[in-house]
Parts: C-alpha cells; sequence; structure tokens
C-alpha cells in the first residue's frame, strides 16, 4: 500500500502517519502523537554574521569591477555611494527578522516539530498538517487534537 503524501517541500515532508522536519539534522515526529500544537512568529534580533557577510559580498561586488572601470573622482566617490546605500540595506535587512514556528506537545515535552522563514512555505506545511489531521478519524476524534 502506497502512502499518502501531502506536502513535500525542500525543508519537510508530510505523510498521513509522519512530520518530517528537513532541517540539518532530521526530525521526524508521528502525527499521532503531537499534542497542542500552536503557530508563533518569533522576532530575531542580532543576526550580525548574515549582514557582515552579505555587506562584504555586496560591497566587493560593487566596487571591484567599478573601480577597475571608472577613472574620474566623482564616479568613483558615486560607486562608493552606492555600496554603502547596499551595505546599510544588507544590514537592515539582517538585523532584525522574524521567522515562524510550529510547537507542539511530543512526547510529554514542549518541542518545536517546524520553522521557517518563508511565511507562505510556513502556512503550506501548516496547511498540510491540517489536512492530515482532518483525514485521520481516529485524531480528529480525540480531544486537545493538534489544531495547525
Amino acid at each position: 500500500m502506497q502512502m499518502r503524501i501531502y506536502y513535500r517541500g525542500p525543508d519537510a515532508l508530510i505523510t498521513a502517519s509522519q512530520f518530517v522536519w528537513l532541517a540539518e539534522t532530521p526530525r521526524i515526529f508521528a502525527v499521532s502523537d503531537l499534542r497542542d500544537a500552536h503557530i508563533t512568529r518569533r522576532k530575531v534580533k542580532g543576526a550580525w554574521a548574515p549582514a557582515t557577510a552579505a555587506a562584504a559580498a555586496a560591497t566587493a561586488l560593487v566596487l571591484a569591477p567599478g573601480y577597475a572601470i571608472l577613472t574620474s573622482a566623482t564616479a568613483r566617490l558615486s560607486l562608493v555611494g552606492v555600496a554603502a546605500l547596499v551595505v546599510t540595506l544588507a544590514i537592515l535587512r539582517y538585523r532584525t527578522g522574524s521567522h515562524w514556528e510550529l510547537i507542539a506537545n511530543f512526547g510529554g515535552r514542549r518541542v518545536t516539530i517546524y520553522t521557517a522563514w518563508d511565511t507562505t512555505t510556513f502556512h503550506q506545511v501548516t496547511r498540510a498538517l491540517g489536512r492530515v489531521l482532518e483525514s485521520s478519524p481516529v485524531i480528529a476524534e480525540r480531544p486537545r487534537s493538534v489544531a495547525a
């Protein structure tokens, strides 16, 4: 018998019996053991490492070819201004962000079963989990069933 797949993406797989979060270390959860699931949006501050890397890469990509091609001081100064703008935007973008979390009780503990920065992907995953729960009469009838 073939297992029905409700969602298959680059970071999650949801079947009728399992919720698999394909993180750096994959995490597998039996859907029937999930309790009291809820969605949280968490703000993350201080993500300076990605901001610094993005700013350095953007600066190098803007300044290196421009300095080689442009010869006038005004053009080079304008190029530095563009690089400064790119760096500022990169730092502002990465300094404060938010991601979505799906948290549930599993095995008597409260655990994060899925996290995503992209709202669309996150809601696709939670809708798929909802479809699994709606199609399983045992889970749907259970008191305090998972609601995604």
